[in-house]
């Protein structure tokens, strides 16, 4: 495994947290929607593939708080410090764009914070809709 997605886990398992359901299980959903969004930032690209996924659908509609989830590891690597709260409404996308010193690099340390999302979510009992 690559030390830089290690060091990331902690954050990672933090930022599961935020998906969990009441019995802290995490809806089986979100496996698959963090192995497509990998594949589409391939595909499409970044800021596409970050576009698609923070719209609210009504057929998707965790998948933007996975996005957030991604923000939160991004933000808390650089100011650990920093706290999510209930009035931030700042998106991946935002950050994406307000930060294009060198793309290259953003877009690397996203697919790492996707790596070390995707592996702290097997950490936790996955459920699907309509269970607890």
């Amino acid at each position: 495994m690559d030390r830089k997605i290690e060091t990331l886990i902690p954050l990672a398992l933090a930022a599961a947290k935020h998906l969990t359901t009441p019995s802290n299980a995490i809806p089986s959903e979100y496996s698959g929607y963090i192995a497509s969004f990998g594949a589409s930032v391939i595909q499409a690209g970044l800021k596409p593939a970050v576009a698609f996924n923070e719209r609210k659908a009504d057929s998707a509609k965790e998948k933007h708080l996975l996005m957030k989830a991604i923000l939160y590891i991004l933000k808390k690597q650089t100011q650990a410090s920093w706290e999510p709260n209930e009035t931030d409404n700042e998106r991946l996308l935002d950050y994406i764009l307000n930060n294009q010193g060198s793309e290259k690099l953003l877009k690397r340390r996203i697919m790492d914070a996707t790596t070390a999302l995707k592996l702290a979510i097997r950490t936790f009992r996955l459920v699907k809709k309509g269970e607890v």
